[in-house]
């Protein structure tokens, strides 16, 4: 991690893009939080802080969940 001023810098994160008919429901078994929080399209729901987690509930990661189509 870098810092600077008043932001902070992961070096290792990156951007995975899930898409298609199955995506809410491969999303929602992963992750930690309610992906139908992202379904209602209100302005204070454009993203979801999350957890994703093995098929026994371990977590492997953290990362933000963004519907393009209410963060652009």
């Amino acid at each position: 991690i870098k810092r600077w001023e008043h932001f902070v810098k992961f070096d290792k994160q990156g951007v995975i893009s899930v898409r298609g008919p199955h995506a809410t429901d491969l999303l929602q078994n992963v992750m930690s939080q309610d992906i139908e929080l992202l379904e209602k399209e209100s302005p204070d729901r454009a993203a979801l802080f999350t957890t994703f987690m093995n098929a026994k509930g371990k977590i492997l990661f953290d990362g933000i969940v963004v519907k393009p189509k209410l963060a652009a």
